[in-house]
């Protein structure tokens, strides 16, 4: 038996890299010996699994990976968004979802966000697509809100995100690039004005705020490194951003930039080792979480919002993209590295439960469906 399985896997993007891996991991618990069929995962390390895995332009690219395929899993993520684009890649899925009926293959959505949405009609597609799936597993509250008003009465189950279960997956563990003497702040940074809105002067603006309070915290001795971390491998990306912030700092030496890593778990790591952790990006944030790191977010994103909010994360420890100026974001900083930061109150263990619990009940409905 064969399962296609799409998401945005071949990106270099840490969070989606670990939602393959835990999508392999859980796929080859419920189709012992199936072979699935992936984009081509370049240098990212693939956990071991009692699965054939199948990667190549041609062995995923539909409609020959629908032939080929008795099912489609997208696995994970924010992949039910738009900005007010073009919007192609919501008509790419509403097409393959189309053939997808047509071939009277399921279709399984899971662990996946919806929104934002920018106008009627992405809307409009979006509702197509989630109508035609058969098992939809969503990750947050805020997606929930926005499924119900945009398709009332779909069939839907709710759970934490599933890169939680990472550490279930047989992947490689090696030690952290970087070892700092004294406590460490980790920052993750994304440019979200220049790839959402087309807006590098919101970025900038992001970047001045961020090197200010940066050099704050070092000048004062609060923490002795600041680590800077690249979820992304585009050097448009997270790298672009981190290297803006140093290149604006007076203590540019006492930054450490850790690259993009092709195995998620090593990113983990990484994060682990940090004394405190300020995450823009969503799965930077849920590995600071399960390593049991002090945090704080900026919730540059529904999705940030919605993790924090079900991890029980205070108010105080999450910033909203809008309201971030340099005081802002000083008084949340300065609070998180002088522990003074309330941890969030959901225990990890708790919710890496759910988590399990919820992709379970929506693999076993698949199950279901392919009469295995």
């Amino acid at each position: 038996m064969r399962i296609l399985l799409r998401g945005y896997y071949q990106a270099g993007n840490t969070g989606d890299d670990g939602l393959l891996a835990v999508m392999l991991h859980y796929l080859g618990r419920w189709f012992d010996s199936a072979e699935v069929l992936i984009s081509p995962p370049g240098d990212l390390q693939l956990p071991q699994v009692p699965l054939q895995c199948t990667a190549g332009p041609r062995a995923w690219r539909t409609p020959a990976g629908l032939l080929r395929s008795r099912a489609i899993v997208f696995g994970g993520g924010g992949i039910l968004h738009h900005y007010g684009a073009t919007g192609a890649d919501l008509q790419f899925q509403l097409r393959i979802c189309q053939m997808a009926r047509a071939m009277r293959r399921p279709i399984a959505y899971l662990g996946v966000s919806v929104g934002p949405l920018v106008g009627a009609a992405s809307r409009h597609t979006v509702r197509r697509i989630l109508r035609m799936a058969d098992v939809i597993l969503l990750r947050d509250q805020l997606s929930v809100e926005l499924v119900e008003e945009i398709a009332p009465g779909l069939e839907y189950s709710v759970g934490p995100d599933p890169v939680l279960l990472l550490p279930e997956v047989d992947l490689p563990h090696n030690p952290p690039l970087c070892h700092c003497h004294g406590k460490s702040l980790g920052v993750s940074i994304a440019p979200f004005f220049s790839v959402a809105h087309h807006d590098p002067e919101g970025d900038e603006q992001v970047y001045d705020a961020m090197a200010t309070v940066l050099d704050g915290v070092l000048a004062d001795g609060s923490v002795e490194a600041v680590k800077l971390f690249c979820l992304h491998a585009g050097a448009q990306y997270d790298y672009r951003s981190v290297r803006a912030v140093q290149n604006k700092m007076r203590y540019a030496e006492r930054v450490r930039i850790i690259p993009y890593l092709p195995n998620p778990y090593d990113m983990f790591g990484e994060i682990s080792s940090c004394d405190y952790f300020l995450g823009f990006r969503l799965h930077a944030a849920v590995l600071a979480y399960m390593a049991s790191v002090p945090m704080a977010t900026v919730d540059y994103h529904p999705k940030v919002t919605g993790f924090a909010e079900m991890i029980g994360l205070p108010e105080q420890a999450h910033l909203a993209l809008e309201d971030l100026e340099q005081d802002s974001l000083r008084q949340l900083v300065e609070k998180l590295v002088s522990d003074q930061m309330p941890p969030a109150r959901v225990p990890y263990e708790q919710v890496r439960s759910q988590a399990g619990a919820a992709l379970e009940q929506a693999g076993q409905r698949l199950v279901d469906l392919l009469g295995v």
